[in-house]
């Protein structure tokens, strides 16, 4: 990540791809950081890059590509990919390269995109066949950039790292991208600007983990994708998260019949002075191709029994998959990687991976220390430690102000502090 996309505090995101883990570990300064064991989805994890978990599969079937009009070519999908950019040029999502130079590119609302609009961080869906040739590059047909968010910021609240917008909580953590224009990350986003956000919809948690943030400049109407908690069709008002919208008199009918409490929706709005004017909503979980190879990234927003959950609003049965982590871990709001194939809507995994949050990373002199409460400030973050914590360079008493630290660990949201994995105090 470069200066200009950092979080306003020094952090080190844990790359997501076995390629990306591998150099990092490898690369890693200090036998403090090189001895993190994260356990779940640790260094030199995860399968061969670029293959597909179903390469020769019998059962997988070459679908037509919705949107795309083949023209009697006989191009089909083959893979469906949920995740984020990890570069937009040349596309790469996951390790895998596609071409894009015939590609359909669309937004949330079906209004096409350049493929120069691609950025890291941004929530795609791509419908593409699978990796070819020695350079393993993919062909994507159809690609669906849509956003979680765009709404004008609301608040901003540092200790939590996290801001609201149109009813909506978004957590930054350390691998969200920025736009340039919004270098200096949560402390850019001032109350009144709008902003897009794209990222990981916990149910659970109630938030949007942010992959990316950016401007949106010179917009109208907002956009929310989340779980219909409330819906009176009679007065046509609906509730999701923090929001709560109506449609204008007598536009009831924009709300379709077949929505339900509990669904996955994404709501366009008009927000007025007075309130929010709902202009259309529709159904947004993840669509699948059937029987086509999948892999997708998300958040646990169900879980119905040992290894079978939902995840984006798709039903995954993880039962004969083989996983990096044991069932007791695969609860609501866990972050995971599912492989396998689509058939009738729901996932048959081949593969299951349970992604730890990207562990932040905090060096700095200790402002504060409360031995009480064995927490301790360091650029305005409160540490908290632990039995497990490892300390290295010293031992735990040398905690004292001015001590410079390295701090390893993960942001409680709720408790508002960093919970260290690992401390490495300078002698």
């Amino acid at each position: 990540m470069s200066k200009a996309n950092r979080p306003a505090i020094e952090t080190a995101a844990l790359p997501r791809s076995g390629r990306q883990r591998r150099r990092w570990c490898q690369g890693a300064a200090g036998l403090w950081l090189a001895g993190l064991n994260l356990g779940l989805a640790g260094c030199g994890g995860g399968g061969a890059e670029g293959s597909s978990p179903l390469s020769g599969a019998d059962d997988v079937l070459r679908q037509p590509l919705s949107g795309v009009d083949s023209g009697g070519t006989g191009v089909m999908a083959t893979n469906f990919v949920s995740a984020d950019i990890d570069l937009g040029w040349p596309l790469t999502v996951n390790g895998i390269a596609y071409d894009t130079a015939d590609s359909r590119i669309v937004d949330g609302d079906d209004q096409p995109l350049r493929a120069s609009d691609l950025l890291p961080g941004m929530s795609c869906q791509i419908e593409a066949t699978g990796p070819r040739g020695p350079t393993g590059v993919a062909l994507a047909r159809r690609l669906r950039i849509a956003e979680q968010l765009r709404a004008p910021v609301t608040t901003g609240d540092g200790a939590s790292r996290s801001f609201t917008a149109l009813g909506q909580r978004v957590v930054i953590t350390a691998g969200t991208r920025f736009d340039g224009a919004l270098a200096a990350g949560l402390p850019a986003l001032q109350a009144g600007l709008w902003v897009q956000v794209w990222g990981q919809l916990d149910t659970a948690g109630g938030r949007i983990v942010a992959t990316r943030v950016g401007l949106a400049a010179g917009s109208e109407t907002g956009v929310v994708r989340g779980v219909l908690a409330r819906l009176d069709r009679e007065q046509g008002r609906i509730r999701i998260g923090g929001l709560q919208a109506a449609t204008a008199a007598g536009q009831t009918a924009l709300i379709p019949a077949d929505l339900q409490v509990g669904d996955v929706v994404r709501a366009r709005l008009a927000t007025e002075v007075d309130g929010r004017r709902l202009l259309a909503l529709q159904a947004d979980a993840l669509q699948l191709p059937d029987r086509v190879a999948v892999d997708i990234e998300g958040r646990i927003s169900r879980a119905d029994g040992a290894r079978r959950f939902a995840v984006d609003g798709v039903t995954v049965d993880a039962t004969a998959a083989s996983a990096t982590a044991a069932a007791a871990l695969l609860t609501p709001g866990t972050r995971v990687a599912v492989q396998g194939r689509a058939v009738q809507g729901r996932v048959l995994a081949t593969r299951l991976r349970v992604e730890p949050d990207e562990p932040l990373e905090v060096k700095g002199s200790i402002s504060a220390v409360d031995a009480q409460r064995q927490t301790f400030v360091v650029k305005g973050l409160s540490v908290v430690g632990s039995a497990s914590t490892v300390f290295e360079g010293g031992p735990a008493s040398l905690l004292q102000a001015r001590r410079r630290v390295a701090v390893v660990g993960r942001w409680n949201v709720e408790r508002s502090v960093l919970e260290a994995s690992h401390v490495h105090v300078e002698a």
